[in-house]
């Protein structure tokens, strides 16, 4: 995020004087969660970003880790990110009941499940656990 060289209008980071933004919208954020590097730059929108993040940052966030084949061991915020995700899925599953047909896509289900066994997740039991309810 903050790419050398990278056009203003391009770079939803950049402003005219060329510093950073602090807020960014949902669609940026996902942008920037999708276009992240490394996991440097993942975990720090993660530091900057965690209060304004919803189930579907977490998950590209989770999947963008997956991608990267983020050794969890070494980053440890990583598993806060998938305790995250349980959180919000578990708020979908106790307001709608067992049914999130209309609420979280089979993507994002697909998209976790992979990410998980990516990155050696399994016994992210919670999580492991309302992505099967659905």
């Amino acid at each position: 995020f903050g790419r050398a060289g990278a056009d203003v209008q391009d770079d939803p980071w950049a402003t005219s004087q060329g510093t950073r933004r602090r807020k960014l919208n949902a669609q940026q954020l996902t942008a920037c969660l999708s276009s992240s590097k490394s996991g440097k730059e993942l975990k720090d929108l993660f530091s900057q970003f965690k209060a304004q993040l919803d189930r579907i940052h977490l998950v590209t966030l989770l999947h963008r880790c997956g991608s990267l084949s983020l050794p969890v061991a070494r980053n440890a915020w990583v598993l806060e990110v998938a305790s995250l995700l349980a959180y919000e899925l578990g708020k979908v599953t106790s307001s709608k009941g067992k049914r999130w047909s209309h609420t979280v896509t089979s993507r994002e289900v697909c998209n976790a499940l992979w990410a998980l066994g990516k990155l050696s997740l399994c016994s992210e039991a919670p999580l492991l656990d309302l992505l099967r309810a659905r």
